[in-house]
């Protein structure tokens, strides 16, 4: 099995048909164009775990080289996604930190900031 293999159709089914959304989306809930950029996004969070060619995503989520572009870009705009720069045209989601310095500072009494105090997990900083 190759590095980027193209993923089996039942797998990415499988896959698919487990990406249940966070919210019921009903169009009532505001503009159709930002729901359907959530649900398309909660589904390549998914697909992404594994680096994958741009060409392999359209393929897999039947979408026009175009329109692939703009939502893939859009992630990487929004820090959801980033391109990698080997191989070419390859996306995966943008990884954060295991460890974030400022969630374990010595308090005054020498304890660890607990649970209570904690932050959500914040991109990792470049380098």
């Amino acid at each position: 099995m190759t590095f980027f293999e193209e993923p089996s159709v039942r797998k990415l089914r499988k896959n698919m048909a487990s990406v249940k959304p966070t919210v019921p989306v009903t169009l009532s809930m505001g503009d159709p164009a930002q729901l359907l950029f959530a649900r398309v996004r909660e589904i390549l969070l998914e697909l992404l775990l594994n680096p994958m060619r741009s060409s392999e995503i359209a393929q897999a989520l039947n979408l026009s080289k175009n329109q692939n572009k703009i939502w893939l870009q859009r992630m990487v705009d929004a820090g959801d996604l980033v391109q990698l720069k080997k191989p070419p045209g390859a996306y995966i989601v943008k990884q954060k930190c295991l460890f974030d310095p400022e969630r374990h500072e010595s308090g005054a009494d020498g304890d660890l900031t607990g649970p209570d105090n904690a932050q959500p997990p914040q991109s990792c900083p470049p380098g």
